[in-house]
């Protein structure tokens, strides 16, 4: 999902029929399938530089979100809202693994901010198959 992307050219635009919504109907109805209970997930923020250029200029997140309810607008406090409500979502559709749901930040601009992003990523992968092969060896 690109957070700078919910920021509308006119400041009329709100969550209702925004990219937000679309992504959350689409998280809830993954989540709310039980097959996919036991499924490890990687939500990807792009575009995080941007956003991060939007809020610098003078541009109130709160003014386009109607569900943000913070003072300040810095990138970080935007994305851990993001990354609450995805969560809230998840738990409210029935996932309960929700420690298998991974945020990371993506830039547009900033190559290696993403490469180190990915790399965090991979090792989060890496780290799910140990402990899933630990998990599974202590089993038998």
């Amino acid at each position: 999902m690109s957070v700078s992307e919910e920021f509308p050219h006119s400041p009329h635009r709100t969550l209702d029929g925004s990219h937000f919504d679309n992504s959350m109907d689409l998280w809830r109805s993954i989540c709310a399938s039980g097959s996919l209970n036991n499924t490890y997930f990687s939500i990807f923020f792009t575009k995080i530089d941007l956003l991060e250029r939007q809020l610098d200029s003078g541009i109130n997140f709160k003014d386009h979100v109607k569900a943000y309810e913070k003072e300040v607008d810095t990138q970080m406090i935007v994305a851990l809202f993001w990354h609450k409500k995805y969560t809230e979502a998840a738990q409210e559709s029935g996932y309960r693994f929700s420690a298998t749901i991974h945020f990371f930040n993506l830039s547009f601009n900033d190559i290696e901010l993403s490469m180190i992003s990915m790399e965090q990523f991979k090792s989060s992968i890496l780290k799910r198959h140990v402990r899933c092969n630990l998990c599974f060896r202590d089993l038998q």
